[in-house]
């Protein structure tokens, strides 16, 4: 069965082949989710996110951290080492740098910020689970966790009056409302 240092030790043997690969690659996030028939194992790297919904989007739970410096444990992680922040338009980030996340897979001027420990969390899947939903900060740069549910079930709404739809559709649908919506709220 998966463990915690699993999920480290594979963050870790990416980042050394990236370090030993001659492709430059400023930063990298990952978001890795392994099902086993009802247990969920998340583990978060960088500036990613994955958010549960429940009894019909009644219940929004989000599963993993943020890991950007506006959250106050990678804030003073940061700190305990003497790297300094400050804010910038509501955005803290490390400095010199400019940067807003330190967690990530990187061989393009590390720092020694920087981390690829990931954050680990475990559960059971329930009955009551409607979905999870996987996405980097590009999409919750500009919609609520509840913004983000609600246009999943109003694709899938949108959907299920055609009747014709099978799961590519419902996909293809999700990711235009959320796109979509992301786009509109970020030009508003």
């Amino acid at each position: 069965i998966c463990t915690y240092q699993s999920f480290v030790n594979a963050f870790e043997k990416a980042q050394n082949t990236v370090v030993e690969s001659d492709i430059p690659i400023s930063s990298s996030y990952g978001l890795i989710t392994l099902i086993i028939d009802n247990l969920c194992f998340i583990a978060s790297l960088g500036c990613s996110r994955c958010i549960m919904s429940t009894y019909n989007g009644n219940n929004i739970y989000q599963m993993t951290k943020n890991q950007d410096l506006n959250n106050e444990e990678e804030k003073e992680r940061i700190e305990k080492r003497g790297g300094k922040i400050q804010n910038f338009q509501n955005i803290n980030y490390l400095m010199p740098e400019m940067k807003k996340c330190v967690r990530m897979i990187s061989n393009d001027h590390p720092t020694l910020y920087d981390s690829v420990v990931p954050d680990v969390v475990s559960f059971q899947i329930k009955e009551n689970a409607d979905f999870l939903i996987l996405m980097n900060q590009g999409v919750f740069d500009y919609l609520t966790n509840e913004e983000i549910v609600y246009h999943v079930f109003k694709a899938v709404k949108n959907l299920d009056l055609r009747h014709n739809s099978n799961n590519e559709d419902t996909y293809k649908a999700i990711v235009k409302e959320v796109i979509y919506n992301c786009i509109r709220k970020g030009n508003g």
